[in-house]
């Protein structure tokens, strides 16, 4: 790759938020680890998680729709049967559908 082209992947890279790895996010990865009984690379993604303020981790690794401090884990490739809910009409059946 050419200087030139690699300067741009990193420049284009900066636009992503990115967690620095320090002794803060050390440290809460180990306490997450050990309070979740899962990995420290696990606990490590979570802390940064936090750290950067993401409401949603998504993961297929971690347990669906647990929560670990403040982030909830979503499973992207998990298939759930879709549910009613508040953006779906519910059907009101007419009087003569009744008959």
């Amino acid at each position: 790759m050419s200087a030139e082209a690699a300067l741009r992947w990193i420049e284009n890279l900066e636009e992503f938020p990115c967690q620095s790895i320090d002794a803060g996010i050390v440290k809460a990865a180990i306490v997450i680890s050990e309070r979740h009984k899962i990995s420290y690379r696990d606990g490590a993604i979570i802390a940064a998680a936090e750290a950067l303020g993401a409401d949603v981790l998504y993961s297929e690794d971690l347990n669906h729709g647990q929560v670990y401090g403040s982030v909830l884990v979503t499973n992207p490739f998990l298939r759930l049967p879709p549910q009613a809910g508040f953006h779906e009409p519910q059907r009101v059946p007419f009087e003569r559908d009744r008959a």
